[in-house]
C-alpha cells in the first residue's frame, strides 16, 4: 500500500513541475516539425523520412527523461530531505528504485503515443502499430533511469548531477544517430554499437517503420540486458539507510 502511495505521490510531482510539462510540449512541436520535414522530402522522392526521424525523437525523450529529468528529481529530493525521510520509513530500497522507474514507463508511453500521433499519422508517414513499440519505451526506461540514478548518486559531492547527465545524455544523442545515420571513422560508428540509445532508436524504427521484428527483438534483448545491469548499479549506488 505505501508503495502506491509513493508512485501515485512521485507521478503527481513529475505532472505537476512546469519544466517537465514544457519539455512534452517541445517534443511535441519537435515530432510535428520532423513529420512535416519527412513529408517535404518525401515528396522530393525520398520517402519514409518521417519513420526514421519520429522514432528517433521517441527514444531521445525516453532517454531525457531518466537521465536528465530523474537525475535533477532527484537531487532536489535530496537537497530538500524528502529522500531521507522516505529512505527512514518501511519502503525498501528496491522497490523505491522501481517506483522511479515505473514513473518513466508511465510518462515516456503517454508521450511517445503522442509523437507517433502528430509525427506520424497527419503526414502518411509509414507505421505499424504492434505491441513493440510500447513494450520497446517501457524497457528503454529501465537502463535510462538506472544510469540516470547512478549519475546523480556518484556525482553529488563533486559535481553538478544535472550538467553531468546533461553532458552524457547530449554525447550519447551526438554518437547514436538520433537524428542522423552514424558516419565518420570507424571509431565513431564502433561508439554507437555500445551505447543503449542506438539500440532503442533501431528497435523503435524497426518495430513503428519498417516492420523488421527480428531487428527489433535483437534490440529488445540488448535493452533488457542493458537494463538488468543498470538497475543493478543504481541498487548498489543507492543509499539507504
Amino acid at each position: 500500500m505505501k508503495s502506491l502511495v509513493l508512485l501515485r505521490a512521485l507521478l503527481l510531482d513529475w505532472v505537476r513541475n512546469g519544466s517537465n510539462l514544457l519539455l512534452y510540449l517541445l517534443f511535441l512541436v519537435s515530432a510535428v516539425y520532423l513529420g512535416a520535414v519527412g513529408l517535404t522530402f518525401a515528396s522530393d522522392g525520398l520517402p519514409g523520412l518521417s519513420g526514421y526521424f519520429v522514432p528517433g525523437l521517441m527514444a531521445v525523450f525516453v532517454m531525457v527523461n531518466g537521465l536528465v529529468i530523474l537525475p535533477r528529481a532527484l537531487t532536489e529530493m535530496r537537497g530538500s530531505g524528502l529522500l531521507e525521510r522516505i529512505a527512514a520509513t518501511s519502503v525498501s530500497k528496491s522497490v523505491w528504485l522501481l517506483c522511479l522507474m515505473t514513473v518513466q514507463i508511465v510518462t515516456s508511453l503517454v508521450l511517445c503515443a503522442l509523437i507517433l500521433v502528430v509525427g506520424i499519422l497527419p503526414f502518411g508517414g509509414p507505421l505499424r502499430f504492434s505491441a513493440y513499440w510500447p513494450l520497446l519505451v517501457a524497457m528503454g526506461c529501465i537502463p535510462f533511469s538506472g544510469l540516470g540514478t547512478l549519475i546523480a548518486n556518484l556525482a553529488e559531492r563533486r559535481f553538478s548531477p544535472s550538467k553531468v547527465s546533461v553532458a552524457v545524455a547530449f554525447l550519447m544523442a551526438l554518437f547514436s544517430g538520433s537524428f542522423w545515420p552514424p558516419t565518420g571513422s570507424i571509431y565513431l560508428q564502433d561508439l554507437s554499437l555500445v551505447l543503449p540509445l542506438t539500440y532503442l532508436e533501431n528497435g523503435l524504427r524497426a518495430s513503428t517503420s519498417t516492420g523488421d521484428f527480428s531487428t527489433a527483438t535483437f534490440d529488445a534483448v540488448v535493452i533488457a540486458t542493458l537494463g538488468v545491469a543498470f538497475f543493478g548499479l543504481a541498487w548498489a549506488s543507492t543509499k539507504w539507510d
